[in-house]
């Protein structure tokens, strides 16, 4: 099992004049400091902006989509697992239909 890296990336769609949300999770360098996180409707355990382990090959990628008004970062417990069994996890928060945008 591996340490979790967690970075969030925000965006901006120039085109469509709006903001895109994306959390990422994945395997972090075995000497990385893991730390609390609150997600949204949970909360979990990685290192904010942690080292990439550099150890794996190229590591295979889910691309993750959460529910009706959620957000990707709800879905941290299921992210972070498959982050510690080697994947890496994109969850796009859906303008529009995610609450960390606020009200459209």
């Amino acid at each position: 099992m591996h340490r979790v890296g967690f970075r969030q990336y925000q965006w901006r769609d120039s085109a469509r004049k709006r903001p895109v949300w994306v959390d990422v999770w994945y395997p972090a360098a075995a000497d990385t400091a893991e730390q609390p996180i609150v997600y949204g409707l949970g909360a979990g355990s990685a290192a904010l902006d942690g080292a990439l382990d550099s150890r794996e090959p190229p590591l295979p990628l889910i691309v993750m989509s959460h529910g009706a008004f959620g957000a990707a970062r709800d879905y941290g417990w299921i992210a972070e697992y498959l982050a510690r069994c080697g994947f890496v996890v994109a969850g796009v928060s859906h303008f529009g239909e995610s609450w960390i945008y606020g009200p459209d």
